[in-house]
């Protein structure tokens, strides 16, 4: 299990807290539950702040509710793979079984450049495909990469 410190740290470390969203609806944005997590998320970004010298622009919100984005935002880097992503959704029965897809997850993750060779094996596994599968996803990954 992940804590919530490296989830925050995660979190800091893979965008710019600095950068400015254009819209409310693409806007940089960190939720806690308790004040512990509430700490942990400011002195995060204050250190980010103190490092870079600029004004930290994610915003630092209580959670109320969680929001599904929309569909066409989910595996947004396997979706530009156009030809794995159309054999994974044969896979599943709609839609929604490959978005929810742990598999699709960990393709969607090797597709943005987080995930290569021995890490995309374990990942997969992690995700319960077979020997088989595994094989099948990570010939069509490498044959997609080239």
């Amino acid at each position: 299990m992940v804590s919530y410190k490296e989830l925050v740290d995660l979190f800091v470390r893979s965008h710019n807290p600095c950068a400015r969203g254009y819209s409310r609806q693409y806007i940089s944005i960190a939720f806690y539950r308790d004040e512990e997590q509430h700490r942990a998320i400011v002195d995060a970004l204050g250190a980010v702040a103190q490092r870079t010298g600029q004004k930290v622009q994610t915003a630092v919100e209580p959670f109320k509710r969680f929001y599904r984005a929309e569909d066409y935002h989910q595996k947004y880097y396997l979706r530009n793979k156009r030809d794995l992503a159309a054999k994974l959704r044969a896979i599943y029965a709609d839609e929604r079984g490959f978005i929810d897809a742990t598999a699709a997850a960990r393709l969607n993750a090797w597709a943005g450049g987080y995930l290569r060779g021995a890490a995309l094996t374990e990942a997969l596994a992690a995700a319960g495909a077979t020997p088989e599968e595994r094989a099948q996803l990570e010939r069509l990954a490498e044959n997609l990469s080239r």
